[in-house]
């Protein structure tokens, strides 16, 4: 393909995109998102997201745990990624379709998920082993209050940091270990 040529079918898969987005309400959750996370800046809280588009396996067992689709396990995540309050970080998913139903939801891991992750399940003593991400939903279709639940849960995770880290007297949290330096002379003990 040439520059052109390139630039031109980039142009119309972006458009169609933008319009399957934008017809799942995934657009909407994700702008909500941004918005929130800019105003806990705006607040002076530490706090950044990180979105992917598409799914990942554990974004997908944590739409599962928590969701438990009838019809099987099936499902679109159009969206994924980090939600980072402090060292918090939460696993989010946003999801079109799970089982048979459509479906406008935001996921949001209950659990740190770089630390914690995610615990091994069997199928009572099978081969099939998967994990479990505990979870809450967050219907944008059904509930008109799922902005503001979402938003409360964030402030709350901010506050559980803040309060934790106001108890580094010595600045250490957190942070990486400072540069050695060799003392001069002998080191008394």
């Amino acid at each position: 393909m040439t520059p052109g040529e390139l630039r031109s079918a980039f142009a119309e898969a972006l458009d169609k995109q933008r319009e399957q987005l934008q017809s799942r309400g995934v657009s909407s959750i994700l702008k909500d998102l941004s918005e929130t996370i800019g105003f806990f800046q705006e607040a002076g809280i530490e706090a950044s997201i990180k979105v992917m588009p598409g799914g990942h396996s554990n974004a997908y067992d944590m739409m599962y745990v928590t969701s438990k689709p009838s019809g099987g396990n099936s499902g679109t995540i159009d969206a994924y990624g980090y939600i980072s309050i402090g060292s918090a970080q939460r696993l989010f998913a946003v999801a079109s379709k799970i089982g048979k139903e459509d479906v406008c939801r935001l996921y949001v891991s209950d659990f740190n998920v770089t630390v914690e992750g995610g615990r091994n399940s069997t199928d009572n003593g099978g081969s099939k082993t998967t994990t479990v991400i505990p979870g809450k939903a967050y219907d944008f279709k059904e509930d008109a209050e799922a902005l503001k639940k979402l938003q409360r849960a964030l402030v709350s995770i901010a506050a559980e940091y803040s309060a934790v880290t106001e108890n580094d007297v010595a600045r250490v949290f957190n942070r990486p270990v400072a540069a050695f330096t060799k003392p001069a002379g002998r080191l008394k003990l």
